[in-house]
């Protein structure tokens, strides 16, 4: 059903934007849009100007996850693996940032304030400026099942703070050149790791190694500055943009 709709909603369109290549091979293999109508972009992309290279911070490790509490962002599995850490880095914080949202896959309030009396995770809801709590966070994380591209994913990348998220569709376009999977099951890039969808383990495996590894924080969290301005800057995806509706010339 969802192909069809797709199928009759594009079928007048001349260009259709998609945000990761998977996305395009799929809408293409399905027959929904022929391939030379197909762009693909990295996002939406981040102003890095908004969004600038912060400092990191020191004293304990500080994860931070922002997302609509939902089971598909990995919320459960990012709670499950902070039980982990705490075990070798009690003085370690999780938190965990966003509204509870009216989706059947929403995070219930019962369970959101059974983890907070539990101690083992801090949340708190949606704020209007997140540009504080990526300062203050040594380690991003989004455990998502899925994504377009993850936006937050991208602003944490400007703030300089190292990424650990899942090897998967949206996730995994997010870390640059990531190796093989290692003995933890985990993938390592230049800006993060990469670990399997819906599992803790390997989850907290990441989260303790950059943890406990202060010189590679700082390595990773200054070439997703990098990557973030190279690749994903919102004046370089809406200067693609455009001109792929033709709007401006090429040398914009």
């Amino acid at each position: 059903m969802a192909v069809t709709m797709y199928r009759v909603a594009l079928a007048r369109c001349t260009k259709v934007l998609v945000q990761n290549g998977e996305i395009a091979d799929l809408f293409v293999r399905e027959k929904i849009v022929a391939a030379e109508k197909v762009v693909v972009v990295s996002g939406s992309g981040v102003d890095t100007n908004h969004f600038p290279a912060v400092p990191m911070p020191s004293g304990a490790p500080v994860f931070l996850l922002l997302a609509r509490m939902l089971h598909d962002k990995g919320i459960a599995e990012y709670v499950a693996a902070a039980r982990l850490v705490r075990v070798e880095l009690p003085e370690a914080r999780f938190l965990m940032v966003g509204d509870i949202d009216p989706n059947p896959a929403a995070i219930s309030a019962q369970q959101l304030n059974q983890w907070k009396e539990e101690g083992v995770v801090e949340h708190l809801s949606g704020v209007s400026d997140v540009r504080p709590l990526l300062s203050d966070c040594t380690v991003y994380v989004l455990p998502s099942y899925h994504e377009g591209m993850p936006r937050s994913v991208l602003e944490a990348m400007a703030t300089g703070r190292p990424i650990i998220t899942t090897d998967t569709i949206g996730c995994k376009e997010t870390i640059c050149n990531s190796g093989a999977v290692d003995r933890d099951g985990i993938r390592t890039g230049e800006n993060g790791l990469l670990v399997p969808v819906r599992s803790v383990a390997p989850l907290a495996a990441a989260m303790l190694r950059l943890a406990k590894d202060s010189g590679l924080r700082v390595q990773m969290g200054r070439r997703g500055r990098e990557i973030a301005e190279q690749q994903f800057d919102v004046r370089l995806i809406n200067g693609l943009m455009l001109y792929a509706m033709d709007l401006v010339g090429e040398e914009a």
